[in-house]
């Protein structure tokens, strides 16, 4: 083999490492460019942002979000899931049952938006509806929390205290941080006259929520009961504080008389 073969011969895998070897350089040039502020998070979706307003409660900048993304995406069923979530929380049952049609048009199958509707009839006291409704959510998908959330609260309201229970423990096992969950389950437990059970469940929510004014209000009736004034005060006073921020909070009232019941009981002065 002459001279020129030979240098044919290697110059092609030579010029192969080469440009390998300059690929990684430019590789590792690129992600080292931005020196230490160099990685940039993705911005969060409109949705995503949308759950983190309604987290912290600031309703105006979650709906001003959703209600822009919903008018370009009107056929989006996360978004009308998400905006039929919020209205519900907010006891806005016509709202709701407006959103959750629209989207069972699109998808009649659709076991969240059923088990909205359910829980919008429950807050107009329609409990024949709320159940038919939250029964066919649990048949399209029996791992939703709310459906058995809905189903617990009803059973509870007509002194069905056992099964609340036990329905209300399926919607914890299938989200344990389901808060709302969490704390009728601790109301089931009090009228079942089992505070140290109902405790439990209520410490494990105030770790999830701590201003959830009703865990507090409840925490504060198991104190009260469990003949622990001074932790019975300090909740019945958070549950007003966190009640006082909302003037249409419903239990002000009541929480203002268990208030009355805990210094007089427990011969507190303040």
């Amino acid at each position: 083999m002459n001279r020129f073969l030979a240098s044919s011969f290697y110059s092609h895998p030579l010029r192969l490492i080469l440009l390998i070897g300059a690929g990684i350089i430019c590789v590792f040039a690129l992600s080292a460019c931005g020196g230490e502020g160099g990685k940039q998070e993705a911005p969060k979706s409109e949705l995503a942002q949308v759950e983190e307003f309604w987290k912290q409660k600031d309703l105006e900048n979650a709906n001003k979000i959703l209600k822009a993304y919903v008018e370009t995406h009107p056929k989006d069923m996360q978004a009308i899931i998400l905006e039929a979530r919020i209205l519900v929380s907010q006891g806005r049952s016509k709202d709701t049952l407006a959103t959750v049609e629209r989207g069972l048009a699109i998808d009649p199958e659709n076991a969240n938006l059923l088990a909205l509707k359910g829980r919008a009839y429950y807050y107009v006291s329609r409990f024949t509806e709320a159940l038919k409704f939250c029964r066919q959510a649990l048949k399209k998908d029996p791992n939703i929390a709310l459906p058995y959330l809905v189903i617990g609260e009803i059973f509870l309201r007509q002194g069905k205290i056992d099964d609340s229970v036990t329905v209300l423990k399926e919607a914890i096992k299938h989200d344990p941080k389901m808060v709302e969950a969490l704390n009728k389950l601790s109301s089931a437990l009090i009228k079942a006259k089992n505070f140290e059970a109902a405790k439990g469940y209520l410490e494990q929510a105030l770790k999830i929520d701590t201003n959830d004014a009703g865990v507090q209000f409840n925490l504060a009736l198991v104190y009260e009961k469990l003949n622990d004034g001074p932790n019975a005060l300090k909740h019945i006073d958070e549950a007003l504080r966190l009640y006082t921020e909302n003037e249409d909070a419903p239990w002000k009232q009541q929480a203002r008389q268990m208030r009355n019941v805990i210094l007089e009981k427990f011969k507190i002065k303040v």
